[in-house]
């Protein structure tokens, strides 16, 4: 996962522990090529991932860390194998949102599953054997012909 500034996701394991996930938070994603640091958690099958928007948790009454800590109980109170994830963010929005709130309000849940090995499918990806150049400006670096456009004359491109 990567964060493009916004509040840290919170997992929700089955067994019914809910944590604020560590996540550094990266540029807006109007920086474009800027570096985002990627954080890479265990997920076990039937975990709940709550994503949201600022707006769910600060509200004029309380601040942000006081919103999340309210936020991770309701989850823990809501989340649950028998109930649809529909019902669960209807019921937590209704709770979290019991005032207008001063800014946008989303909120994102998924619930991860298993999916059996023989309904998934896989394909390494190798580079292009190297070919000779013909000299032509129309072969590509990676094998395949193009018409449409040639390398940047720059030694310095990345094809």
């Amino acid at each position: 996962m990567a964060s493009a500034g916004h509040p840290p996701p919170v997992l929700v394991r089955p067994d019914g522990t809910v944590e604020a996930v560590e996540i550094s938070p990266g540029p807006p994603l109007t920086l474009s090529g800027m570096p985002y640091e990627t954080t890479v958690i265990d997920v076990e099958p039937g975990s709940v991932l709550a994503l949201y928007t600022d707006g769910l948790v600060e509200r004029g009454d309380r601040d942000r860390g006081e919103g999340l800590r309210h936020l991770t109980q309701a989850l823990a109170a809501s989340c649950r194998a028998d109930r649809a994830l529909d019902e669960t963010g209807s019921a937590l929005l209704a709770d979290l949102t019991d005032q207008a709130p001063r800014d946008d309000a989303a909120l994102l849940l998924a619930r991860t599953r298993t999916v059996p090995a023989a309904d998934t499918a896989h394909w390494p990806i190798r580079p292009p054997s190297p070919k000779p150049d013909s000299g032509s400006p129309t072969n590509s670096p990676y094998g395949a012909s193009t018409n449409s456009c040639s390398p940047p004359s720059s030694s310095s491109a990345n094809w």
